[in-house]
């Protein structure tokens, strides 16, 4: 470590990658910030059980909600909460781009940013 830096200094200046979420899933935990990517899985629609695809694009808005998926190519990112031991899954649409980028970032603390205004309980 340089001196006159400090390592408090140092971690501000790093900036955490971040995950989108358009709104708040029932998968996750409330206070869900940050969450460290464990695993990224690529899979078929076709192979993903109907209540896995239920437990993952679950949430609530304006009532029952789910996230529509394409029926093609996807990723399976596992998570885990940056709090506890509390792990959960997001399912993205492939790209192989998008593929290199999250395994790229395995083991990593993610942001988790949710856009959207539903809360569930």
């Amino acid at each position: 470590m340089k001196s006159g830096v400090s390592l408090p200094q140092e971690k501000e200046k790093i900036k955490m990658p971040t995950i989108k979420f358009s709104h708040r899933y029932s998968k996750m935990a409330i206070q869900t910030e940050c969450a460290k990517l464990l695993q990224v899985f690529v899979i078929e629609y076709s192979e993903l059980s109907k209540q896995f695809i239920e437990y993952d694009t679950f949430y609530l808005d304006n009532g029952i909600e789910f996230y529509p998926l394409p029926k093609s190519k996807l990723l399976v990112l596992l998570f885990q909460d940056g709090d506890n031991d509390y792990v959960f899954t997001t399912i993205r649409r492939w790209t192989l781009k998008k593929e290199e980028y999250y395994k790229s970032l395995m083991g990593d603390i993610l942001n988790v940013e949710v856009s959207g205004n539903s809360s569930h309980k």
